[in-house]
């Protein structure tokens, strides 16, 4: 005799996030601003990037809707390697983190 079965699988599928990890807010119109490829995919996210010195210098709204130029209260950051923090909730409501460096280079 023949037996089938049949089950339901809920996939979760992560589109990828393409994270610079160098931009140069020089003025000329390339690489001006720190863009993270593939973020309208996670509304939820949040971005954060902190100096050498462990401060919070950017923290963007939900979804990133305004990439980092660089700055910090209105002023020039320094040329340097700045840690970045993401964390987003995803459909399974984990909270997901990760974190890296980019280089600011003018």
């Amino acid at each position: 005799s023949h037996c089938t079965a049949s089950d339901t699988m809920m996939v979760y599928t992560f589109e990828k996030i393409i994270i610079p990890n160098v931009f140069s807010p020089n003025g000329d119109g390339i690489h001006d601003d720190w863009e993270i490829k593939a973020i309208g995919a996670y509304p939820n996210l949040i971005a954060e990037v902190y100096n050498r010195g462990g401060n919070l210098i950017f923290k963007s709204d939900k979804g990133y809707p305004k990439a980092w130029n660089g700055t910090y209260n209105g002023n020039k950051c320094q040329d340097g390697t700045y840690v970045w923090k993401l964390q987003f909730t995803w459909y399974d409501k984990r909270i997901y983190e990760a974190s890296g460096h980019v280089n600011l280079l003018r």
